[in-house]
């Protein structure tokens, strides 16, 4: 979304504003926005945006645990849950695959780092579904981390 100034008479100044929406962006960004003029000299003005987006809790991996029956396979994954911004801890963790996966919490270190070690409960079968974490911060008052499983 961008606000602007209509009229600059010449030689003047004027002020541009782009906001930029990053809601599901992670890691490297870049951006751009194109401002038109009447000025002979300059009629196309681009401005670029970069960036890295790190997000309020990080989830390492990634937020999401596959599995997949073969003879090596484990039964388990483990996720770390960062964040390099304000503190928070976990006040509820809900289960929607109960009976289906199980979970162990861990605090690494209060407030900044938490492990979660998410285990597939069944032999065979399908399904897909989440872990709710719910937190005290303020921004980030919950997320998910997506299961799903293919096991034959």
């Amino acid at each position: 979304m961008a606000r602007f100034d209509r009229a600059i008479p010449p030689g003047g100044e004027g002020k541009v504003t782009v906001k930029i929406d990053l809601k599901g962006f992670r890691n490297n960004i870049k951006k751009t926005a194109t401002l038109e003029s009447n000025d002979s000299l300059s009629p196309k003005t681009i401005l670029t945006m970069e960036g890295v987006v790190r997000p309020l809790i990080e989830v390492q991996p990634e937020p999401l645990v596959s599995f997949r029956k073969n003879a090596d396979a484990s039964n388990e994954k483990i996720l770390d849950l960062v964040t390099a911004s304000e503190p928070f801890h976990i006040t509820k963790v809900a289960n929607g695959l109960e009976g289906k996966v199980s979970y162990q919490l861990e605090t690494v270190q209060d407030g900044k780092h938490y492990r979660i070690k998410v285990s597939n409960l069944l032999s065979q079968g399908q399904y897909a579904g989440a872990l709710t974490i719910y937190t005290d911060m303020d921004r980030k008052k919950e997320f998910n981390i997506y299961v799903r499983a293919i096991l034959e």
